[in-house]
């Protein structure tokens, strides 16, 4: 056990290289770009305030910390998401998850794909003409997007420590039939989970997301990042555990996966699981923030709530964002055999449009 413990700080420490000095989030004067990349698609983090960072999941992991892909149990893992965003914004992402110890016949990692994309809808361009009667010229229809594509792989280096990466390429274009007009970069992501922390059922996580490989990100022929605009970098740090443990030897999750597969039998006992999450995040060019979620389990129904709070902002104004609740459900029916989810978010978003979120994911 104390080469475990030893591990932990030593993968910490090398996670923590990649945050840049000065770094402390919390909001500033920092302009950020590409902040498509803080919006979660994931149905199952979403009902619970995206207080994830420390829960092991399906593909979609690769989204919020990939060391959690070396987490899960079945292989291979796809998942598709939407995401109805407000004002009429559609995100749409896609993952992959695949096992690469059939290749040699040992542990090698898991190897993940990811495909985010966001459609801002149409708009009427214009274009100031002093000369007409109304000020200005229509230039046509354009519809604005935005995509990133990446790939992740992450490992189990011991019985407790798991560490996973996110490589992606990102872009956005204001105007598809006009080159110029469009941004993109590459970023990166980092993460690191400790499991049975201090010897309790207690799983502790660190992320890094949104690390920029250039200091200088082109649109056009301007720099941004060298005029103060930079990738929406965030450090994220969470716990979790299964308080089912609390009051039972050992839950069902805890033997196979944190999500209970569908039984085979129809006399195998009914589960029952408690799983609470809490997350802390430091977003660069935002406000600090703390996320808290729950999800019960009974056989395979799930019940999701989360919560999501601006500390600063609530301290100065004495209200939190338009987003704060957010509840959801999860079906888990076995179909040929073969693990499905599907997963659903609410998210009231006050004075805006109420958030919808639906995820499917299949495991083999």
């Amino acid at each position: 056990m104390k080469k475990y413990h030893m591990t932990l700080p030593a993968a910490l420490l090398a996670l923590g290289l990649f945050i840049p000095n000065g770094y402390a989030g919390g909001g500033g004067s920092t302009k950020t770009v590409f902040q498509f990349l803080t919006v979660g698609t994931d149905a199952r983090a979403a009902a619970m305030g995206d207080a994830f960072t420390s829960m092991t999941g399906n593909s979609n992991s690769i989204f919020y910390n990939p060391a959690n892909l070396a987490r899960m149990k079945l292989f291979p893992s796809v998942s598709i998401s939407q995401n109805s965003w407000i004002a009429d914004i559609t995100y749409r992402s896609a993952s992959a998850a695949f096992d690469l110890k059939p290749i040699a016949q040992r542990d090698l990692g898991v190897l993940a794909l990811s495909f985010l994309y966001v459609d801002y809808g149409e708009f009427l361009g214009t274009e100031f003409d002093a000369t007409t009667g109304k000020g200005y010229v229509d230039t046509g229809k354009f519809s604005p997007n935005a995509y990133a594509l990446g790939i992740g792989y992450a490992r189990r280096l011991t019985d407790i420590l798991y560490v996973g990466g996110h490589v992606k390429y990102v872009s956005q274009s204001f105007d598809l039939n006009a080159r110029e007009n469009s941004l993109s970069a590459w970023a990166f992501d980092l993460g690191v989970y400790y499991k049975n922390l201090l010897k309790t059922n207690l799983n502790f996580a660190l992320a890094v997301r949104n690390q920029s490989f250039s200091k200088n990100i082109k649109f056009g022929s301007e720099e941004f990042e060298s005029t103060g605009c930079e990738l929406p970098l965030n450090f994220t740090t969470g716990v979790s555990m299964n308080v089912s443990d609390l009051f039972k030897g050992k839950s069902d999750s805890s033997k196979k996966s944190v999500r209970p597969k569908a039984p085979k039998q129809q006399n195998v006992p009914k589960t029952h699981n408690l799983l609470v999450s809490a997350n802390v995040s430091f977003p660069r060019g935002f406000s600090n923030r703390i996320h808290v979620g729950g999800e019960y389990n009974y056989d395979n129904i799930a019940l999701r709530l989360g919560y999501e709070y601006n500390i600063n902002e609530t301290i100065q104004t004495g209200q939190n964002d338009e987003n704060g609740v957010t509840v959801g459900l999860g079906l888990q029916p076995a179909i040929g055999g073969k693990k499905v989810d599907i997963d659903y978010a609410y998210t009231p978003f006050g004075v805006l449009d109420d958030v919808h979120r639906l995820s499917l994911s299949f495991s083999f």
